[in-house]
């Protein structure tokens, strides 16, 4: 209730300010470190924190209502990772007979990412400072969630990659989709005529996910199914190993926090 409340009083905001001319009457790009934090239900299944990047190109809606802007917003967190490493007996047979034994050492490595994309509302806050804008938008998208395991051949023969990175298998055995919502706000602070610091803080809702935390990835076990390969021609495949493990499935709100630079597309940059 309390977030429905935030929410209506945020587009009240955005759709009730009263017309300004803004500092930046002009497209902008925003580049941003970021941070994520599961909350609610998210932060009670995991404490992850994502780690990666921000960035959103916003557009005036008009020359009048520049302090209003629309644009897409992307961002990329990396959740968590863990390397393992492993031999495996592999069976290479010739004509049906096993002609040999070899020990395999791979080196598993498995991440966790967050990706999303919102469409954003953004509205400059109505006071007169020729060097610090503070904004609020909302948002309204998606988030996808995955884990990803690439597995890899650390032995000297390269027996199945004899490429210098010895990938041998890169899968997703889990990924979900999830609507997305929210908003937040920041302030801009001039640095000079087309460069600005960005500081915000969102807060997104998201729908019920399945994802695997940090902690369930340093304990996955793996189990290799596959034998009986042909001499001259081993052929790997992803299916060839098991992955045992539960994922957890909770709701995905979130905040997020962000630190970068705005930058400004001024006619006034041609010249510079």
């Amino acid at each position: 209730m309390k977030t429905t409340i935030t929410l209506l009083l945020l587009v009240g905001v955005l759709t009730g300010a009263q017309a300004q001319s803004s500092f930046q009457p002009y497209p902008t790009l925003d580049l941003n470190f970021a941070m994520g934090f599961p909350v609610g239900e998210f932060g009670k299944t995991t404490n992850d924190a994502g780690f990666g990047a921000d960035f959103g190109v916003y557009f005036p809606v008009s020359k009048r209502a520049n302090w209003i802007k629309v644009g897409p917003q992307f961002m990329v967190l990396g959740t968590g990772s863990d390397t393992q490493r492993e031999t495996q007996e592999i069976e290479i047979s010739l004509g049906g007979q096993v002609i040999d034994v070899i020990e395999l050492p791979l080196r598993i490595v498995t991440s966790n990412t967050l990706i999303g994309g919102h469409a954003v509302l953004r509205a400059n806050a109505p006071i007169n400072n020729p060097y610090l804008e503070p904004y609020l938008q909302g948002m309204i998208g998606f988030r996808r969630l995955a884990t990803t395991v690439r597995i890899f051949d650390e032995s000297d023969e390269g027996y199945f990659n004899p490429d210098e990175d010895g990938e041998i298998s890169n899968s997703t055995p889990i990924e979900d989709w999830v609507f997305s919502y929210g908003g937040g706000g920041g302030v801009q602070i001039r640095l000079n005529k087309f460069i600005f610091l960005n500081l915000s803080a969102l807060f997104l809702l998201g729908g019920e996910a399945e994802y695997y935390t940090k902690e369930d990835i340093k304990n996955f076990q793996f189990n290799f199914v596959g034998n009986n390969y042909t001499s001259g021609s081993p052929d790997l495949d992803p299916d060839d190993f098991e992955l045992d493990a539960t994922p957890s499935k909770s709701k995905t709100p979130m905040v997020q926090g962000n630190v970068g630079i705005t930058i400004l597309f001024s006619p006034e940059m041609k010249n510079q």
